[in-house]
Protein backbone atom coordinates (compact mmCIF):
# COMPACT_ATOMS: atom_id res chain seq x y z
CA UNK A 1 0.00 0.00 0.00
CA UNK A 2 1.04 3.61 -0.29
CA UNK A 3 3.24 5.28 2.28
CA UNK A 4 0.36 7.65 3.10
CA UNK A 5 -2.03 4.77 3.77
CA UNK A 6 0.55 3.09 5.97
CA UNK A 7 1.16 6.21 8.03
CA UNK A 8 -2.58 6.88 8.32
CA UNK A 9 -3.22 3.32 9.51
CA UNK A 10 -0.40 3.58 12.03
CA UNK A 11 -1.69 6.92 13.30
CA UNK A 12 -5.24 5.61 13.68
CA UNK A 13 -3.92 2.65 15.65
CA UNK A 14 -1.79 4.88 17.90
CA UNK A 15 -4.69 7.25 18.54
CA UNK A 16 -7.00 4.38 19.48
CA UNK A 17 -4.35 2.97 21.82
CA UNK A 18 -4.31 6.31 23.65
CA UNK A 19 -8.07 6.86 23.51
CA UNK A 20 -10.53 6.47 26.34
CA UNK A 21 -13.91 4.93 25.56
CA UNK A 22 -15.72 8.26 25.81
CA UNK A 23 -17.56 10.09 23.05
CA UNK A 24 -15.73 13.33 23.76
CA UNK A 25 -12.22 11.83 23.77
CA UNK A 26 -10.13 13.84 21.29
CA UNK A 27 -7.95 10.87 20.29
CA UNK A 28 -10.99 8.76 19.50
CA UNK A 29 -12.60 11.54 17.44
CA UNK A 30 -9.40 12.12 15.48
CA UNK A 31 -8.93 8.38 14.87
CA UNK A 32 -12.50 8.03 13.61
CA UNK A 33 -12.06 10.98 11.26
CA UNK A 34 -8.71 9.74 9.92
CA UNK A 35 -10.03 6.23 9.39
CA UNK A 36 -12.99 7.45 7.38
CA UNK A 37 -10.82 9.72 5.23
CA UNK A 38 -7.92 7.28 5.05
CA UNK A 39 -9.80 4.52 3.29
CA UNK A 40 -9.67 2.13 6.22
CA UNK A 41 -10.99 -1.37 5.61
CA UNK A 42 -14.73 -1.67 6.11
CA UNK A 43 -14.35 -3.87 9.19
CA UNK A 44 -12.23 -1.18 10.87
CA UNK A 45 -14.70 1.55 9.99
CA UNK A 46 -17.56 -0.59 11.24
CA UNK A 47 -15.81 -1.27 14.56
CA UNK A 48 -15.20 2.44 15.09
CA UNK A 49 -18.79 3.26 14.13
CA UNK A 50 -20.11 0.59 16.50
CA UNK A 51 -18.13 2.19 19.31
CA UNK A 52 -19.40 5.65 18.39
CA UNK A 53 -22.99 4.37 18.35
CA UNK A 54 -22.58 2.55 21.66
CA UNK A 55 -21.11 5.64 23.31
CA UNK A 56 -23.95 7.78 21.96
CA UNK A 57 -26.42 5.26 23.38
CA UNK A 58 -24.76 5.38 26.81
CA UNK A 59 -22.96 2.03 26.81
CA UNK A 60 -21.53 0.97 30.15
CA UNK A 61 -17.78 1.12 30.71
CA UNK A 62 -17.18 -2.60 30.13
CA UNK A 63 -19.02 -2.62 26.81
CA UNK A 64 -17.32 0.58 25.62
CA UNK A 65 -13.88 -0.74 26.59
CA UNK A 66 -14.53 -4.00 24.76
CA UNK A 67 -15.57 -2.17 21.61
CA UNK A 68 -12.53 0.10 21.84
CA UNK A 69 -10.21 -2.91 22.16
CA UNK A 70 -11.86 -4.49 19.12
CA UNK A 71 -11.49 -1.31 17.05
CA UNK A 72 -7.87 -0.98 18.17
CA UNK A 73 -7.16 -4.57 17.19
CA UNK A 74 -8.61 -4.05 13.72
CA UNK A 75 -6.65 -0.81 13.30
CA UNK A 76 -3.47 -2.72 14.14
CA UNK A 77 -4.37 -5.36 11.54
CA UNK A 78 -4.90 -2.59 8.97
CA UNK A 79 -1.54 -1.00 9.87
CA UNK A 80 0.24 -4.35 9.57
CA UNK A 81 -1.35 -5.07 6.20
CA UNK A 82 -0.54 -1.57 4.97
CA UNK A 83 3.15 -2.16 5.72
CA UNK A 84 3.30 -5.17 3.42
Amino acid sequence: MSKHTTSTAQEVHALLLDAHPEARDANFKKAANLASKGHAPQETLTAIQNLQDALADGADAAKAESLLRHATSLALKWAEQAEQ
